[in-house]
Order: structure tokens, then sequence, then C-alpha cells
């Protein structure tokens, strides 16, 4: 899956690197993109694809597609919003794909930013706990208090971190990356092996240890220019 964005570009570098020295011979890369036609990252995607030769495809997130994922969000319990499965239902059923590469973790090891927020300015986790439009009963906030405390601070305890951003971070790569965007991406890994590039624990674990501070644009700037300079 390609998006255009700065995660999917290191990928997509990544990968013509791992091509060009010989892996996965006569195998096809084939860039899929969901969004807005004309919008910066589908724009992107496209251009990425023609510059390495690979096939690419725009898919559709219409109506209907979201009355599909609405179905398959209330089949696996209501984990994540149907908003966030996006055209991966579509891509699941697909026959001629033998794995499916992603970078979703990228942005939030790399640039230290989750939904745009960086790092040291973000707050605790429950704080985030709305029922919008009041869909959900009256009491709602009530019953999942106990559970929601139980769930954040269990894993505090069992993950102590010195400083208050390093838990709020834990927490956003716990409860919102694994729990959200990894149950997502299932619906895919279901049926096609999916494998998540920034998940090598020498990676984040080395991104971590900086200072929020380093961890800009510029680490994908270095990257990029080892990665592109014969392109």
């Amino acid at each position: 899956m390609i998006t255009g964005g700065m995660d999917s570009r290191i990928v997509a570098c990544v990968l013509k690197d791992v091509l060009e020295a010989g892996a996965f011979k006569n195998k096809k890369v084939i860039g899929l993109t969901w969004g807005y036609e004309n919008s910066r990252d589908v724009v992107y995607a496209k251009r990425i694809c023609r510059l390495f030769n690979w096939d690419w495809e725009h898919l559709s997130v219409d109506v209907e597609q979201m009355w599909m994922n609405i179905r398959i969000c209330m089949e696996n319990g209501c984990e994540y919003t149907p908003i966030h499965l996006h055209a991966m239902p579509i891509i699941a059923e697909r026959k001629d794909i033998d794995c499916v590469l992603a970078g979703s973790f990228g942005d939030s090891v790399g640039r230290a930013e989750y939904s745009g927020t960086k790092v040291s300015n973000l707050v605790d986790i429950r704080n985030a706990i709305k029922n919008p439009y009041n869909i959900l009963r009256s009491d709602f906030n009530v019953l999942s208090k106990s559970n929601t405390n139980t769930d954040v601070d269990g894993y505090h305890k069992q993950f102590p971190q010195s400083k208050p951003y390093m838990l709020y971070e834990q927490d956003q790569q716990l409860h919102y990356m694994r729990k959200m965007l990894n149950s997502c991406m299932s619906v895919i890994n279901k049926k096609i092996p999916l494998y998540q590039m920034f998940s090598s624990p020498a990676i984040f674990g080395y991104m971590w240890s900086l200072d929020p501070v380093l961890r800009t644009n510029k680490v994908y700037e270095i990257i990029l220019s080892q990665k592109t300079k014969n392109y």
C-alpha cells in the first residue's frame, strides 16, 4: 500500500533497493492507493510508481464501501472506526497479491507525531475518550472509566517510564497504533500476509532513545538522500 506520504516513500525506496539487489526475481510490484483522486498523497503515489516503473491503482472508497466497512467493524467488535478501514477490504479480496508491505508506524516513531500532535504536547490518552453527538448512552463515561483506568494504569505499571511524555507516547503506541490501526490491517492479514516495515526493535528503540526535538523531518531527509541518490 502506498499512500504517497513520508512513510510510504521510505518503504518504496527501501523496496526499490531490495529489488535492484536481486531479491524477489520475477515478482511484480503494485502500488495501491486510496483517497481523493487529486489529493497530494494520491498524486505523489502515482508519481513514485511511475518513477520506479511499478504498476499503480487508485482504489475508491465510496458510500457502498463505507457501508461494508461499518459491517466489518461491527463483526470485529467495534475496536476501530470504519473510516480507518479505507479500502482494506477490497485489497483483502484480491487474488493477484502475494503480500502487502505497510509503513504505518514511521511517522510516529520517526517524527514523534501522533495525528499531528508532537510527543512533547501529548496528554493522557484517557482525555481523548469522548461520546460524540451523544451516540452512546448518557452514562457511557461512568461505565467505561473503571475499565479504562485499569487498562491504562496496568500498562504504566508494567512498562514504567521516567518522564510523562514517554508514558503518553507509549499509550499512543499501545492503544492507538496497535489496537486500532493494527486491528484494521488484520482485515488484510487474515487473507494476505501483511508486513509492517517500521517494527524492528532496533529502529524504534533507537528513535525512542532520542530527545523528541531531534525526531524531525531531518531523519527522513537523511534516509531519503541515501536511498534515492541513484534514482
